[in-house]
């Protein structure tokens, strides 16, 4: 589900951002990537993650994806579904917080009849990024048509009953960008539902490594990915390099 949520500021503030989810989510401020999380939880002490950031005077958006497992899972337990955040500001006055103004989306970007990965792993994820909503985090993005959110009640109700910060911090991210496309072509996926990981692999293994440049080499991965195939059921990989630190 997407959520946003446009807010005004009148001068430069401070701000705390606290969020948990069930089960997942990705935040984003003004279009940036703010962070994922929560961190792995007992549902009766569920973790929350905090953000601290400063903004400019003006009109801002806050943003959150969260994926919802609907199963129980190695890493998750299964739980009523649900997003929960708060605003503060540096005299810790609340700026706003998870309620029915926030407008909601089932995103399209997803398939949602994909088959279980496996028992503790949840289901597979099969992105079309054709269907995604460009723009969807940032201030000027149109949400005509979206829903208004569903307010479940106060943060102390099942199964946010203990709200716990994160005693950890996140892991680290930063953007790589691809150094080179060691191979690229066409492959016939296996039946949704049967399980096997290792067809992309099989393929590569049978066809010569392509003796491309690295800039072609990255321009042809990237001018393949819009090959509209006749045969609908054809897949295309493509053989990444991101190189080492």
């Amino acid at each position: 589900i997407q959520f946003r949520k446009i807010f005004l500021l009148p001068a430069n503030t401070k701000l705390q951002i606290f969020v948990s989810a069930e089960s997942r989510y990705e935040g984003y401020i003004d279009g940036q990537r703010l962070g994922h999380g929560p961190l792995r939880s007992n549902k009766g002490y569920q973790s929350f993650d905090t953000y601290t950031l400063e903004l400019e005077p003006g009109k801002h958006s806050i943003c959150f994806l969260v994926h919802y497992f609907g199963v129980s899972t190695a890493v998750s337990e299964l739980s009523r579904p649900g997003l929960i955040a708060e605003v503060r500001d540096s005299n810790n006055n609340i700026i706003m917080k998870t309620d029915y103004s926030w407008r909601c989306k089932v995103s399209t970007l997803f398939e949602k009849d994909v088959p279980e990965l496996m028992s503790h792993h949840s289901f597979w994820e099969i992105q079309d990024a054709r269907k995604e909503d460009i723009g969807w985090t940032t201030i000027s993005f149109i949400d005509k048509g979206w829903n208004e959110a569903s307010e479940l009640g106060p943060y102390y109700m099942k199964p946010w009953e203990r709200l716990i910060p994160a005693d950890i911090p996140s892991l680290a991210e930063q953007w790589v960008g691809p150094e080179d496309c060691v191979a690229c072509g066409n492959f016939s996926p296996a039946p949704l539902g049967t399980f096997r990981p290792n067809v992309v692999a099989e393929e590569v293994v049978n066809r010569k490594r392509q003796s491309l440049s690295k800039n072609d080499a990255i321009q042809v991965s990237m001018q393949s990915i819009h090959i509209n195939h006749s045969d609908p059921y054809m897949g295309r990989y493509f053989v990444i390099d991101f190189g080492r630190e």
